[in-house]
């Protein structure tokens, strides 16, 4: 990986960072994290409808929250 790729990334994690910022949305990672509750698990639920979830730009791709 090169500086410049490196700080792309960055810069977009950080911007994600600042749009989460007073939000109530989450990582999936933090979710999981926070509540006990496996990703599979959160996964499933959003795939069902049971958890509402949305898809942003994140440092590698579309992230989950």
């Amino acid at each position: 990986m090169n500086w410049e790729d490196r700080l792309d990334e960055w810069e977009m994690e950080l911007e994600l960072t600042a749009a989460l910022e007073g939000s109530d949305w989450v990582t999936l990672e933090k979710a999981a994290t926070e509540t006990g509750v496996s990703r599979a698990a959160l996964r499933s639920w959003y795939r069902t409808g049971q958890l509402p979830s949305r898809l942003v730009d994140g440092p590698h791709g579309p992230q989950r929250l």
